[in-house]
């Protein structure tokens, strides 16, 4: 006896799981968005100097782990789910065209058991009606948009670091351009300390810094050179950026929260950006551009030139030739054979810019300088010039400050004499040089102590500081993310629409009744559950390849072998 059909809540309930799998291929597919969103906004707040909700805070490995997870269970279920909706979506097709059924080509279309490479034989056959065409397409179409969303979502993919803020403070911080003014009324300050003391006071705070001042993590971090190309064959070209770091931060740092949050960042502080480069053409510095610094009693000695270049007023090239000493005359003696001809010549550049500055609480070096602005030149007016040479004398001078020539800052130069006819050699005297020409600006600005008891500092306001943390965040491309947003969403939609027609044939046939209960073997539900209308030439079907296959077929129906009580009584079921 044949069983009696099914209602229509016993049929729609047969779609439990299919309709289970479908919210969650949404519910997926939206954590995946959000998840790609959060990166977006934990940048936000991490500019803005707020704190990191726990979610925000989820580390890069975690956040690749979760989106794989589920962007390989989305991928997995959407094709379990393309492949039930296509099975049912066949079914439902031979439920609403009741005797007239379907063409068997179209049946195999949407079949699970059909392989991709006959769906596109299907699509391209000339034999194919534009319907089977379309179903053809339909599932190819899916199936590559499903896989390639999947792979298209980690494309172009980078690392970025946010940061937690737990405290913020205001603070003058940076370094402004170099202030002639401050040299002569800071030297007088320093003589008043020692009113009595025969020489000139070189304090050891400024003294002890200068031979690696541009290598100095505390003080200095090198940049990519602006004005000229580094390469292997032009070592001279190198930048760096002078922001004086938590040293020149005031007040310093709150001393809270060192365990959990080890760095600090500071916005927007002035800075001065720093270009070094070889002169373009041979370069002789005219003696009223020079100075010599040494004694004639000792062989330590150098003859330094800080000329002006008349192209560019923020720029100064600098010569340094070591001497044997000094003549009576204060001359310089120069070197013996072979060492005669032996210098360091660099144009050195300035000018202003901002940038936001990260350091470490633990040990005050700085991490990175981050949203740099324009440079703008820092020029030097005849007074600067005069003052900027009256610094280095102050600085060089080993015998008017008392101090002995072997323990001079000079007293590298004259004893490296064969490592500056060394090019793999004489950078370091090169960088000590470097070091030695940054230092009047570094000391002689608007936010450091040689500006003496003037109360002006750089630009005249407080920079915002915040006591950070920093994560790791995946960032996902934003028009990679937005083609899986379409195609992925494509798919749901698409599908989403097949369970509604599907729902809707369902609904719309009284107490729906006729559709059968679809197994999880198609082939069975197939074989026994349709019968075959129309004319087939069995002849050489063993043999038949798709072409012959697909010739065969081309008068060939498929009906369900139920449709409705009505139609099954008595129906009998033609042999495949």
């Amino acid at each position: 006896m044949a069983k009696k059909s099914r209602g229509l809540q016993g049929q729609l309930s047969a779609f439990f799981l299919q309709f289970m799998i479908l919210l969650f291929c949404i519910a997926a597919y939206v954590c995946i968005i959000l998840i790609a969103l959060a990166s977006e906004w934990a940048q936000s707040a991490s500019d803005r100097g707020q704190r990191l909700g726990p979610l925000l805070r989820v580390e890069v490995g975690t956040i690749i782990t979760v989106v794989r997870v589920l962007q390989g269970l989305l991928s997995a279920a959407s094709t379990v789910l393309l492949t039930q909706t296509l099975l049912h979506l066949k079914w439902s097709l031979l439920h609403r065209r009741g005797s007239k059924g379907i063409r068997y080509k179209t049946m195999l279309a949407l079949s699970p058991t059909t392989l991709d490479w006959g769906s596109l034989r299907l699509m391209l056959s000339s034999k194919s009606r534009l319907s089977t065409k379309f179903w053809a397409l339909l599932r190819l179409s899916l199936v590559a948009l499903i896989w390639l969303s999947g792979m298209l979502l980690f494309f172009r993919t980078s690392v970025v670091t946010v940061y937690d803020t737990i405290e913020s403070f205001e603070a003058s911080a940076g370094v402004g351009p170099f202030n002639g003014s401050y040299v002569e009324p800071f030297l007088k300050s320093l003589t008043r300390t020692a009113p009595d003391h025969p020489f000139s006071i070189l304090p050891y705070t400024y003294y002890g810094i200068v031979y690696n001042l541009i290598s100095n993590p505390l003080f200095t971090t090198a940049v990519d050179p602006l004005h000229c190309s580094k390469s292997i064959n032009n070592m001279d070209c190198q930048s760096y950026l002078l922001s004086g770091g938590l040293s020149m931060v005031t007040p310093f740092n709150p001393g809270s929260h060192r365990d959990t949050h080890p760095l600090v960042r500071i916005h927007s502080i002035p800075a001065i950006h720093i270009d070094f480069n070889s002169p373009r053409h041979p370069f002789t510095p005219p003696e009223s551009d020079c100075t010599t610094i040494g004694s004639n009693t000792t062989f330590i000695a150098i003859k330094l030139c800080i000329s002006p270049v008349p192209t560019s007023p923020s720029s100064l090239t600098a010569t340094l030739i070591p001497c044997e000493g000094l003549s009576p005359t204060n001359s310089c003696v120069p070197l013996p054979s072979p060492y005669q001809t032996q210098n360091l010549t660099t144009t050195i550049s300035f000018s202003t810019r901002t940038a936001t500055m990260l350091t470490s609480r633990a040990n005050l070096t700085i991490l990175s300088v981050t949203n740099l602005t324009p440079l703008e030149l820092a020029p030097f007016s005849p007074s600067d010039l005069t003052a900027y040479r009256t610094a280095l004398s102050w600085l060089l001078d080993y015998q008017a400050a008392g101090i002995p020539a072997p323990s001079s800052i000079i007293e590298s130069f004259w004893t490296s004499r064969n490592q500056l006819s060394s090019q793999t050699a004489d950078g370091v005297l090169l960088q000590h040089l470097r070091s030695i020409l940054v230092f009047p600006v570094w000391l002689f600005n608007g936010n450091n102590w040689g500006r003496g008891n003037e109360t002006t500092r750089v630009d005249g306001g407080m920079r915002r500081g915040e006591v950070v943390r920093g994560f790791g965040k995946l960032r996902f491309d934003r028009g990679v993310l937005g083609g899986f947003v379409v195609l992925q969403g494509g798919v749901l939609v698409v599908m989403m629409a097949g369970w509604v027609w599907i729902v809707m044939g369902i609904t719309a046939s009284g107490r729906g009744k006729g559709m059968p209960n679809v197994s999880s073997f198609p082939l069975f539900d197939v074989g026994f559950k349709s019968r075959v209308v129309g004319e087939m030439d069995r002849g050489r079907v063993w043999e038949a390849g798709d072409g012959e296959v697909l010739g065969a077929l081309e008068e060939v129906r498929v009906v369900a072998d139920v449709i409705g009580e009505e139609e099954g009584k008595g129906g009998g079921r033609s042999p495949h």
